[in-house]
């Protein structure tokens, strides 16, 4: 790249931009959105081609250093990877799917590497240690998740789970292949993709279908069927010393198996570190009975799966979801469905004077707050006849499903409305062979 395109000055170049659209919105008083192009929520969107601040764009890594890498907000973790692993680095956090902008925070073992689990059934799962090596032993099989071919992680598992004869077990694992092993298959939500439209689950139908079973397809076809209202796509945080509790109300009140396991640590070893999901621990309960503590470790779980085919009965799920929540101590990832009334939700994340006080000094009071952002506006399947025809139309299988698919091919855009013929399709980028390994040690869990 010539000196008058570096890196650097396309991205001062697309800064100046996108502040003289953002001093438009501030002079008028117009509240705005970001738009980044791509989104893991799985709440229909609110944004407008008149109420955006388009940085989609910013997707370069500007510069790597031995501690810090300097990147531009829409750069995936399967790029900023491919571009630390160059210089022999691996970034300390890496979120499970390439397309990833967010980071949070992740606890484990002090010897380990990584840690995470997936529980099969309420009685049995397995534990995943991972820790870096060098090399691989002579005469050892190298184990990939990245090819079409390749068994899904989630599928691996099981197998190796249901061998009776094996009680702990040991692969080595590209080092991308491992950091983005739940990509193919989006942990296990695609299963339920293929139960949707009736097609069996097989190594031949996995490779067959590969391309639409990645993560950044499936939010795609997620968002354009509208079946987000049918499916619970939740992560949540649980106290350790709740977690048994937990489970038993999943086992009884979802019903869907496996769930994904993964430790959180609450503090860094700084004493200066924040606190929480959000660096603060919950200020106020409305509820006065219940007992503000601060663990040291929470239980993020995966909770992803069918919910009740009815909007009423889906709505009513996921507000009963929330209450044993806040009953038990926990937090919920916030790209999900989110129900809470204004009052529960800032007695659960957060002090709601600070906070205010915080954008009314960046002069933001006239952006969305992070509740509007959030919150779900209840939509209701009354409405007259012609509500009652469209709710019935797209109720008949599989055309909500097969309109999905069909906007996914067409990589038709889903986080704007429609305006001209859409995005191009962009190629998934084929992944270097890499020489670093990832050992996983699986333990059985009975």
């Amino acid at each position: 790249m010539s000196p008058s395109f570096s890196p650097c000055k396309i991205h001062d170049a697309a800064v100046a931009g996108i502040s003289s659209r953002v001093r438009q919105f501030h002079e008028f008083g117009s509240p705005f959105r970001i738009y980044h192009g791509t989104t893991n929520s799985t709440r229909k969107s609110s944004r407008r081609h008149d109420n955006v601040v388009d940085i989609s764009r910013l997707n370069l890594v500007l510069s790597i250093g031995k501690k810090t890498a300097i990147v531009e907000p829409n750069v995936p973790m399967d790029k900023l990877v491919e571009e630390t692993l160059k210089r022999g680095l691996i970034p300390p956090v890496v979120m499970e799917f390439p397309a990833d902008l967010r980071t949070h925070l992740w606890g484990g073992g002090c010897r380990l590497d990584y840690m995470d689990g997936i529980l099969f059934a309420r009685d049995h799962g397995v534990v995943c240690l991972g820790k870096l090596v060098d090399a691989v032993p002579e005469r050892t099989e190298v184990k990939t998740f990245s090819k079409p071919w390749d068994d899904w992680f989630y599928i691996n598992a099981e197998n190796m789970l249901a061998d009776a004869s094996l009680q702990t077990w040991t692969e080595y694992i590209p080092i991308q292949d491992y950091l983005f092993r739940y990509e193919r298959g989006a942990f296990w939500i695609s299963k339920y993709t293929y139960r949707y439209f009736a097609v069996p689950l097989n190594r031949f139908t996995r490779w067959l279908l590969d391309t639409y079973t990645h993560t950044r397809v499936m939010y795609n076809a997620l968002h354009h069927s509208g079946l987000s209202y049918k499916y619970i796509i939740q992560d949540v945080a649980i106290p350790y010393k709740n977690t048994s509790e937990f489970v038993s109300y999943l086992d009884i009140n979802f019903r869907n198996y496996p769930l994904w396991l993964c430790p959180l640590r609450m503090q860094g070893k700084s004493p200066s570190s924040g606190y929480g999901l959000l660096a603060e621990a919950p200020t106020q309960r409305v509820d006065e009975k219940l007992e503000i503590d601060r663990p040291d470790m929470m239980l993020n779980f995966g909770v992803w799966g069918p919910g009740p085919s009815k909007l009423d009965d889906f709505v009513a799920w996921n507000k009963a979801f929330e209450s044993e929540l806040r009953n038990l101590g926990g937090q919920k990832w916030l790209y999900a469905h989110t129900y809470y009334t204004e009052d529960d939700f800032w007695s659960t994340y957060g002090n709601r004077r600070q906070y205010d006080d915080l954008r009314a000094k960046y002069h933001a009071s006239s952006l969305p707050s992070i509740y509007d952002k959030v919150r779900m506006r209840e939509e209701s399947q009354t409405g007259g006849w012609w509500m009652w025809l469209y709710v019935m139309f797209w109720s008949i299988w599989p055309l909500a499903g097969l309109y999905g698919w069909v906007l996914c091919v067409l990589s038709e855009e889903y986080l704007l409305p429609r305006k001209g013929l859409g995005l191009p399709w962009v190629p998934r980028r084929k992944q270097n062979r890499l020489r670093p390994v990832a050992c996983c040690n699986a333990e059985e869990q009975k």
